[in-house]
């Protein structure tokens, strides 16, 4: 939502008429298109920000790149970390074309229904910005979601975009509602995308005035020109299938004293890509989290030798361990590397 419309619509001169041609625009007929209605409607895929099936939200950004007519105050990006907040405050702008890159402490995995849902600040039903949403499981090669946007004509400053005319785009849905994404529609048509191991989501916004596509051609359009914090206000990303640790980096179906020598053998090395041997977690590094995840399915039956036959790690590699056990989890909020 644009926040310079917000602040607008709290000055007293303006309000009544901002209200009034806002009222008219929200409640005026439409024709339906064919795919889901908005939040709170009868077959809405819309995700409720407070939803139990979210298991985990983006951690960490990377490669912020704001567009134009975006005030400082919305330059933000730790804002689009943690929970949504489903306010009209509580979000990073991206500008008009500009992107942004989240991250996660577990890769996103496909899993039965919706992997991951995008969190706009929409205001109403049909005050929508849009953006492209990508995805990666190496942090270079990206895919898009197909996307269908049947909206046949311009769409003024604080004109409206009929929910069920978008489709495979996030800002569908109001603020305090996710636009959900299925992993499945990537698999098995890609190269270079591991749809077990998702790491990464990049937002792109979609500039509404004629000149960006949707996946079969047609014009994209949404409300334009919007300034301030113009383009799409990311509030959150959330995660429902998060991938699972694998502690057996050989392979054998075992976890024992053999994938603790290859932990040993790779503490500290990071990886462009998640679950390369001794990393357990799936973060694209080999630290002490790992060690830990093999300690836990060590005791939970993984092992193929008696407990007192596992070996001792090196004094000093678990010293390594120890201290970073104690450190907070190495994605940062704002970590760029």
């Amino acid at each position: 939502m644009s926040l310079t419309f917000l602040a607008n619509l709290l000055r007293p001169t303006r309000r009544l008429v901002l209200v009034a041609a806002i009222w008219v625009g929200l409640t005026a007929a439409t024709r339906a298109g064919p795919y889901a209605p908005a939040a709170g409607q009868i077959g809405s895929m819309a995700i409720d920000k407070d939803d139990a099936a979210i298991a985990a939200w983006a951690t960490g950004w990377e490669n912020y790149a704001v567009g134009s007519h975006v005030d400082v105050e919305w330059q933000t990006p730790n804002k689009a970390l943690g929970a949504a907040q489903g306010t009209s405050f509580d979000v990073v702008s991206l500008g008009r074309g500009g992107e942004i890159t989240l991250t996660f402490d577990r890769p996103i995995r496909d899993g039965a229904g919706y992997d991951f849902a995008v969190f706009e600040n929409g205001f109403g039903d049909q005050f929508l910005e849009l953006a492209y949403v990508e995805v990666s499981s190496n942090g270079t090669d990206f895919f898009r979601f197909a996307n269908d946007s049947l909206t046949a004509a311009a769409v003024s400053t604080y004109g409206t975009v009929d929910t069920t005319n978008v489709e495979g785009l996030a800002g569908k849905y109001r603020q305090g509602f996710g636009t959900p994404f299925d992993l499945a529609e990537l698999s098995g048509v890609l190269s270079f995308l591991d749809v077990r191991q998702v790491t990464h989501v990049r937002i792109l916004d979609i500039v509404g005035d004629g000149t960006f596509f949707d996946t079969s051609g047609d014009i994209l359009f949404d409300p334009f020109p919007t300034n301030g914090s113009g383009g799409f206000d990311l509030d959150a990303v959330g995660v429902f299938n998060v991938a699972a640790e694998n502690a057996d980096f050989n392979g054998d179906n075992l976890v024992d004293n053999g994938d603790l020598a290859i932990w040993e053998q790779r503490f500290g090395i990071m990886d462009n890509a998640p679950f390369q041997p001794g990393d357990a977690d799936g973060d694209s590094d080999v630290d002490g989290r790992d060690f830990l995840a093999w300690q836990r399915q060590l005791d939970q039956g993984g092992l193929s030798l008696p407990p007192n036959t596992v070996p001792e790690p090196n004094p000093l590699v678990l010293l390594c361990v120890s201290l970073l056990a104690m450190l907070p989890m190495r994605h940062f909020p704002g970590d760029k590397g």
